[in-house]
């Protein structure tokens, strides 16, 4: 967008957007993310791990950049970056697993720099709410698992439990702890991040105008939309949908400053 007079728009060059995940504005094709600082217009190129967590409260996306892996939250200015590229993340509380093929790194909240566990070897990692009968409690376990033995970790990744025995499956693993580990019921940590706003439209005259139910502003475009309006942070984002080219335009409205605080892509 031109913000000086807003009569410019361009097109896209991403085929998707994420506006409804992250506080940055983000841009993908593929596993290709660009993140977009809504403020200044800043830019950052990342590559997409199909990796979410969930960790200290907080929802992560697990990215690489330049040999790094970076798990990035709803707040990207928080942001955590790690010294090498791992495949794999897992949240436990507090905690993240971080992984490749054959070894996993713990670290810890508040100290993501150094791992508390390092190389620990395995292939694989289940994590679940299991009742430890040692000492008759519910806690968060984490078992190592494919190599040649299980080690079974608590939540704060103190050592319970090694079995010497290869196993290549959760079910497995759970056959051969449950002498001492029954594995509770989960319980979901998803929540809603988005919550819609209410948004009207009206064509005329190929001008397709938008209006905010709540404040009763409005703004119109030269041609056919059809929209998806999201919320986040007190912001309202617009996704505008060409109906006849199917194009996507998105930017974030300032209804009572009648602006467009977002540079032109």
């Amino acid at each position: 967008m031109d913000t000086s007079n807003f009569s410019e728009y361009i097109a896209p060059t991403y085929e998707k957007s994420m506006i409804k995940v992250f506080s940055d504005l983000v841009l993908f094709n593929d596993n290709k993310y660009k993140f977009v600082d809504k403020k200044t217009g800043a830019t950052e190129d990342y590559v997409d791990l199909n990796n979410a967590l969930y960790c200290n409260k907080i929802y992560y996306q697990a990215f690489e950049k330049e040999g790094k892996t970076v798990l990035i939250p709803l707040d990207t200015s928080k942001k955590l970056v790690f010294k090498k590229k791992y495949t794999s993340a897992i949240g436990v509380e507090d905690a993240v697993i971080l992984g490749d093929s054959n070894h996993f790194d713990v670290y810890i909240n508040p100290d993501f720099q150094t791992p508390k566990l390092k190389n620990i070897a395995a292939t694989n990692v289940l994590t679940s709410k299991m009742l430890n009968k040692a000492i008759k409690k519910t806690e968060e376990v984490s078992a190592f698992y494919g190599l040649d033995k299980i080690l079974v970790y608590d939540s704060k990744f103190n050592l319970l439990k090694t079995y010497p025995k290869k196993v290549n499956n959760e079910s497995k693993v759970k056959e051969v702890i449950a002498p001492n580990f029954v594995e509770m019921k989960a319980e979901s940590n998803m929540a809603t991040m988005v919550v819609p706003r209410e948004f009207s439209t009206e064509s005329k005259d190929d001008v397709t105008i938008i209006t905010s139910i709540s404040s009763s502003e409005s703004f119109s475009i030269k041609g056919k939309y059809n929209i998806n309006v999201y919320f986040m942070e007190g912001s309202d984002w617009i996704e505008i949908i060409n109906e006849e080219t199917k194009k996507s335009y998105i930017f974030r409205i300032d209804f009572y400053n009648k602006q467009r605080p977002i540079r032109k892509l």
